[in-house]
C-alpha cells in the first residue's frame, strides 16, 4: 500500500491547517522469467572417433544439466518451467573442411543438417527429445566448431508446437 499525506499549513487562513490522506493498493504481479544457465554457459559433449558415424544424444541429455527456472516459482503467482528444448542461434562449422552439426528427430533414423549463418532472427528450434551431434569430415580430428544455443522452457508454445523445426524469433 502507498500512502500519500498533503498538508496545508493554512499560511494564516481560517481553520488552519488541513490534512488529506489517500491510500492507494499497489500489486506486483509474477511474470514468467527467462531459464537460467548454469555452469557457466558450455557443455562438452562426449569425444567422437575420428571417421567414425556418431550416434549423438538428446537436447535434454546435453544442455539438462544446464537449465535452471527457480527463478518463476513464486508463492501464489508462477511455478518453474520444464526445459522444452533449445534454439540454434549460431553454428561455425565450415561443412568442407571440418563436418556439420545435425539433428534427428526420430531417433537417429534421418539426419538433417543445421545450417550454418543461424542467429536471432534465424533460430532453429530442437525439441528436448531431438538429437544433436556433429558428423565430421573424413580425417578431421580436434575441437568441433562453436553450436550456439538458447534454452527454451516449456511456456515457449509457440516453440514447442514447432515440430518442422521452422525458424523462429528469439528473444533473451
Amino acid at each position: 500500500t502507498l500512502t500519500v499525506t498533503v498538508t496545508d499549513d493554512g499560511a494564516g487562513q481560517i481553520g488552519g491547517n488541513k490534512t488529506a490522506t489517500k491510500s492507494v493498493a499497489v500489486s506486483v504481479t509474477a511474470v514468467n522469467d527467462a531459464p537460467e544457465v548454469m555452469g557457466g554457459g558450455s557443455v562438452d559433449m562426449a569425444p567422437i572417433l575420428e571417421d567414425s558415424n556418431p550416434a549423438g544424444n538428446t537436447v535434454q541429455n546435453i544442455f539438462g544439466g544446464s537449465y535452471q527456472d527457480s527463478r518463476d516459482t513464486v508463492t501464489g503467482g508462477s511455478s518453474a518451467d520444464s526445459m522444452a528444448g533449445v534454439v540454434v542461434v549460431g553454428n561455425t562449422a565450415n561443412a568442407s573442411t571440418q563436418g556439420v552439426w545435425q539433428y534427428s528427430t526420430d531417433g537417429g533414423a534421418t539426419w538433417i543438417t543445421i545450417p550454418a549463418g543461424r542467429s536471432d532472427s534465424s533460430a532453429m528450434f530442437l525439441s528436448s527429445t531431438a538429437k544433436i551431434r556433429f558428423n565430421p569430415v573424413k580425417d578431421f580430428n580436434g575441437d568441433a566448431p562453436a553450436l550456439t544455443v538458447r534454452l527454451v522452457d516449456s511456456s515457449a508454445v509457440d516453440a514447442a508446437n514447432n515440430p518442422s523445426n521452422t525458424a523462429l524469433p528469439v528473444s533473451d
